[in-house]
């Protein structure tokens, strides 16, 4: 598992990304979300009497979370529940586009930045974003051929699977991947060189909220 985890990781030309344009905030902001992240898919340590925290809890802490960022703009829009962990989408208020993606841990609670493309991939809000002319969302690949492209690779990677709900950041889509008409697991789409990272850190679905 951690080798799949890492090549995801790796994977989108992240070193690529990584070269230039770096200053010691985004290396922090980096390391942050991917400590956070090794946290969740190691699983610990956590308390032997620990149980994990419910849709509502994290919706809270998402909630705290995006008041410390000091930006009145920044919305929840939804949170969904996984076997490994919450993901947590949110908004801009004023122009209804996606600006991030958070994780949340399902014992500690704890909320962080997460990894993949909502730090390599977003242009305006990532911590590696390098495309910085990109900020207002304008992106050569549109949605329609992003959903071309991810039925293509679900075609071969996953038979039977379906594109679902898309959303569109900056820089990239995300896309629910449906199996059976259900929801099965997400990925993004780079929206300027057609890249896709599977988000392989969730685990299965289990359910979703709206604030």
């Amino acid at each position: 598992m951690m080798g799949n985890v890492m090549n995801g990781m790796m994977g989108g030309s992240m070193m690529n990304q990584m070269m230039g344009g770096m200053n010691m905030n985004n290396m922090m902001g980096m390391m942050n979300g991917c400590m956070g992240m090794m946290g969740s898919v190691m699983g610990g340590p956590y308390d032997a009497n620990v149980k994990p925290i419910t849709i509502e809890q994290a919706l809270a802490n998402a909630h705290r979370y995006v008041s410390s960022l000091n930006n009145t703009d920044l919305v929840i829009e939804e949170v969904e529940e996984y076997s490994n962990n919450f993901n947590v989408a949110v908004q801009e208020n004023s122009t209804r586009n996606f600006a991030l993606q958070l994780l949340i841990d399902r014992f500690s609670g704890g909320v962080y930045p997460e990894p993949g493309p909502n730090m390599m991939w977003n242009t305006k809000y990532g911590s590696m974003g390098m495309m910085s002319n990109a900020a207002n969302n304008q992106m050569p690949i549109s949605k329609s051929q992003a959903m071309q492209i991810v039925q293509k690779f679900l075609d071969s990677y996953l038979p039977g699977a379906k594109v679902g709900d898309v959303d569109t950041f900056y820089g990239y889509y995300n896309i629910e991947v449906l199996l059976e008409r259900k929801t099965h697991g997400m990925l993004s789409v780079n929206g300027f060189n057609g890249q896709i990272w599977y988000h392989i850190w969730h685990g299965t679905f289990i359910q979703e909220k709206r604030p």
